[in-house]
């Protein structure tokens, strides 16, 4: 679906009460200027009755490209709203892109006031789809010179989003964050019982992105922030603020970091309760109104239940008084080296785990993470997360089957919890040991890091490891198979082009689109009098629109995919022009 400004995948713009109840729509969507959404395109045009509109147990699965900037943004459920709208039990699975800024959200775009009593509500919805936002923006828009990308909403003036999460990765240069990109002083508005587990990646130097709010233009006391978690692990290093409350992945496995924050939150598969987390859903939370909604990975290591923190025992009563002197036992204090162990070799299949204590096979499970960029391998109650980048640092998807993919220049993110205090981990890589690098252990038992791939290491199987000590002293090393591949092969560089039917008439204008191209490559389209340059999304694909030759015949559309860190190739298609 295409078109200037306010294009939906089944609804261009709804008004004055409308209700879009158990819909979904699977198109991709193409805005000239902004305001695209999966499902709905303008979501209100500030009816002077401020009548609601709602859109209840509904879902988009296409994505949506602005593709000229424009200052209204776009998003995976709604482009954006001007007056009153209520989402409800509805989510969007497509990524969001807009290549010229400036605002962008997993679910929705824009959420802005038109007066009188309007309002937007966002409750019991999620977004899985990456959102990425290229420049600083269009100047003349509502935040002129910047450009905003959410995990749920791109830019947010007033509202109250609750319930909800997001789980794609959030890419910008300003103004970037987990769920809600830019919260700007108009009105009050509020985020609470929500989380976000996507990559945040931003410009460092901007100083704007987190893991939940990227950048606030009030007090904390004005943008409500309550009961709202993120990863670090997840989040990556570009996630710089402190807004909501920053978990590590095992603490967001918990029931009881949410219970005890408030939520309506329950491990019985059956209930009223708003969210559900057990086992089968990988111990992260879901909204039961919403199956779809369920994004961890199953546990498979036979656990019967999310682990809750047992309650402190009760105190021992006081021993009788004896004359007889204490005998006080002797302990020996648990010493840990200062230097990280040296690594245990070990070959695995992509995909596999192995966990060896004091060099013991040890049960051990792997996961995808969520976000689809990192698995998460645990055993013996230490987890390490790890995820493959380019040589660029950009997060790169997981294989077919789940498993992880990195590539010779690129490197690794890591970040785990469970070892000892303050000692160090190691990482290797194999077949042939290559030391990566160490990471220092916190007080806490948590670590983070990157560390860079050799240029030399051979296309194919090979393992990572990360080795270090548990607080009771053993030495512990986590393995996983990995597969070594060109940044183009893990991405599918392979473009194929497609023209739509009006390129049959002459001089007519049609739409050409490339699929299978590197995320962000620049893609040049041309046939016989007419060029287009674009960038391809971070779905791998591009559109633009050419103009037929004026000559009847056969003709050749091409596709040249270029840019740095591009795998350079050309595709072509033939239409006949009659």
């Amino acid at each position: 679906v295409q078109g200037i400004r306010g294009v939906g995948g089944l609804v261009g713009m709804i008004a004055k009460g409308s209700v879009v109840r158990n819909c979904t729509s699977a198109a991709s969507v193409n805005t000239y200027f902004d305001g695209g959404g999966g499902l709905v395109g303008n979501g209100s045009p500030a009816d002077s009755d401020n009548t609601v509109n709602l859109i209840v147990n509904s879902s988009a699965s296409g994505d949506v490209v602005g593709a000229r900037g424009g200052n209204l943004g776009s998003g995976g459920l709604v482009g954006f709203s001007f007056g009153s709208l209520a989402i409800e039990e509805s989510w969007a699975l497509g990524d969001v892109m807009q290549p010229e800024g400036p605002h962008a959200g997993g679910l929705i775009g824009l959420i802005y006031p038109a007066g009188g009593g309007t309002t937007v509500t966002v409750t019991r919805a999620f977004a899985q789809g990456d959102v990425h936002v290229e420049g600083t923006g269009a100047s003349g828009g509502y935040s002129p010179g910047e450009a905003e990308a959410g995990g749920l909403v791109g830019v947010m003036f007033e509202g109250v989003v609750t319930d909800s999460f997001s789980v794609g990765s959030v890419t910008g240069d300003v103004k970037v964050g987990g769920l809600i990109g830019s919260a700007v002083t108009i009105n009050p508005k509020s985020l609470g019982s929500s989380y976000s587990l996507g990559v945040v990646t931003t410009d460092p130097s901007s100083g704007s992105g987190g893991g939940v709010l990227g950048f606030s233009s009030e007090s904390p006391s004005i943008t409500q922030i309550t009961a709202t978690f993120w990863n670090p692990t997840s989040s990556g290093i570009s996630a710089l603020n402190d807004y909501g409350s920053e978990q590590t992945l095992a603490q967001m496995k918990l029931t009881n970091t949410y219970s005890a924050a408030g939520w309506d939150i329950s491990e019985a598969l059956s209930g009223s309760s708003v969210w559900v987390m057990n086992p089968a859903s990988g111990c992260l939370p879901y909204l039961r109104a919403i199956p779809e909604s369920r994004v961890g990975t199953a546990d498979t290591s036979g656990a019967t239940a999310c682990a809750v923190p047992a309650p402190a025992p009760e105190p021992a009563p006081a021993p009788a008084a004896s004359t007889e002197p204490a005998v006080v036992p002797t302990v020996e204090p648990v010493v840990i080296p200062t230097t990280a162990p040296v690594a245990e070799p070990v070959t695995l299949p992509a995909g596999a785990g192995g966990a060896l204590i004091n060099g013991v096979v040890t049960p051990v499970t792997v996961a995808a993470a969520p976000g689809g960029n990192a698995v998460v391998v645990s055993a013996g109650g230490v987890t390490v997360e790890v995820g493959g980048t380019s040589p660029d640092g950009t997060p790169l998807p997981l294989a077919a089957d789940g498993s992880l993919v990195i590539a010779p220049t690129g490197g690794v993110q890591m970040g785990g919890s469970g070892f000892s205090p303050n000692s160090m981990v190691s990482l290797y890589l194999y077949s042939t040991p290559t030391k990566l690098g160490e990471l220092p252990v916190s007080a806490s038992g948590s670590y983070s890091g990157a560390a860079l791939i050799p240029a030399g290491i051979e296309a194919g199987s090979h393992t990572i490891q990360a080795i270090g000590y548990t607080p009771d002293g053993a030495t512990l090393a986590l393995s996983v198979g990995v597969t070594v591949k060109s940044v183009a092969a893990i991405r599918g560089a392979n473009p194929t082009v497609k023209a739509s039917a009006g390129a049959k008439a002459t001089g007519a204008r049609f739409t050409v689109t490339a699929t299978g191209v590197q995320a962000r490559c620049m893609v040049t389209f041309w046939t016989k009098g007419t060029t287009v340059k674009t960038k391809a999304g971070v779905a791998g694909r591009a559109s633009a629109m050419l103009t037929a030759p004026s000559a009847k015949g056969a003709w050749a559309i091409t596709a040249a995919v270029s840019g740095k860190g591009c795998e350079q190739k050309v595709a072509k298609s033939m239409i006949k022009v009659t």
